[in-house]
């Protein structure tokens, strides 16, 4: 570990997230003393086991997929997402109709409508012509 002080000094602006590599059975704690000092001030989640990314409270995959949507003229209720990280649990939610791929974090077989098989099968594009045939 390199101490840099200031990550200010080395932006031209500010980040807009901020990643912190650990082993996996040392994020759970980090985690839960961020959450308790910042007090909702921080968007918290695992992209890997890891990796905790810490960014802004109100800009998540779920607010993406919203403003993308939005920008689009879509309406959200037509889109089919997937996902397999914790940091795919808004854009599940967000999405209309969800899919947690095998494997994925446990988060989210809670809330994704379905399952599909993961990469080695193939699985999303499965869906994808299933969707498009149907």
């Amino acid at each position: 570990v390199t101490e840099v002080g200031d990550l200010l000094d080395w932006l031209d602006r500010p980040p807009t997230k901020i990643v912190s590599v650990a082993e996996p059975d040392d994020i759970p704690a980090m985690r839960a003393r961020l959450a308790a000092h910042l007090e909702g001030k921080l968007f918290l989640t695992r992209s890997l086991p890891f990796l905790l990314e810490m960014g802004n409270p109100m800009v998540s995959k779920g607010t993406g997929l919203a403003d993308v949507a939005a920008r689009l003229g879509l309406e959200l209720d037509r889109i089919v997402a997937f996902g397999d990280g914790e940091n795919d649990v808004e854009l599940l939610e967000a999405a209309g109709f969800s899919f947690a791929i095998e494997g994925a974090d446990e988060s989210l077989f809670a809330v994704a409508d379905a399952t599909c098989a993961g990469p080695g099968s193939e699985g999303v594009a499965a869906v994808i012509e299933a969707v498009l045939a149907g």
